[in-house]
């Protein structure tokens, strides 16, 4: 035992802190512990981040087995500024999802991509005869034998194509994880010029006005 807290005068309590303080010691709850005491003792209504919302999930559970009490509601608020973002350029995102489609059209539709000249006479005898394949009365293992083969003759015409279109893809995959870092919203408010918080703040205020 370091020392006693009253639960009778706040006073009295006030001076039992300061006396711990000026033996060296500090109370520094922590949050799980920190919280529960605020939403059970203080607060009609507390108020959370995302990451601490979440996080109080396991605080109603606390509150309901050891403390037997229905948790007391949350209102989960938040916004996003960004601090690096205008370095980031156009998300990357989109751009992948382009090239990945087209790695899958040159997998399974070769025929539909687009050839910088005219078809030879072989390609497009194969681009008709898959077209046929689709009403054929063939088996269909046998159908879908033939297709692959059609698709595997359709491709080795497209292998500059595939080779760019699988280096521009890691090129931009490989740009991803930086891209990222720079739209994060994770920075600490405390590295954001301040104007920037106040007009976040003031259109916050806007946006909840009824």
């Amino acid at each position: 035992e370091i020392g006693t807290i009253s639960a009778s005068s706040e006073q009295q309590a006030i001076a039992e802190l300061i006396e711990l303080r000026r033996q060296g010691w500090k109370i520094r709850p922590r949050a799980l512990t920190l919280t529960l005491f605020c939403r059970v003792y203080l607060a009609s209504v507390f108020v959370h981040g995302i990451g601490g919302a979440k996080y109080d999930e396991m605080t109603d559970a606390i509150m309901q087995c050891w403390l037997g009490l229905t948790p007391p509601d949350i209102v989960v608020a938040t916004a996003t500024q960004r601090l690096f973002e205008r370095f980031a350029g156009f998300p990357l995102e989109p751009q992948i999802a382009r090239w990945q489609h087209e790695l899958r059209t040159i997998q399974w539709n070769p025929e539909s991509v687009p050839l910088k000249s005219e078809p030879t006479a072989c390609v497009s005898a194969l681009r008709t005869e898959k077209e046929q394949l689709r009403t054929s009365p063939l088996p269909p293992a046998a159908k879908h034998a033939r297709i692959q083969s059609i698709n595997t003759a359709l491709r080795s015409t497209l292998i500059e194509h595939e080779q760019q279109t699988r280096q521009t893809l890691q090129q931009l995959v490989a740009s991803l994880p930086h891209q990222q870092s720079l739209r994060s919203r994770e920075f600490p408010a405390n590295l954001f010029p301040v104007e920037a918080i106040r007009e976040l703040f003031r259109k916050a205020t806007v946006l909840s006005l009824p």
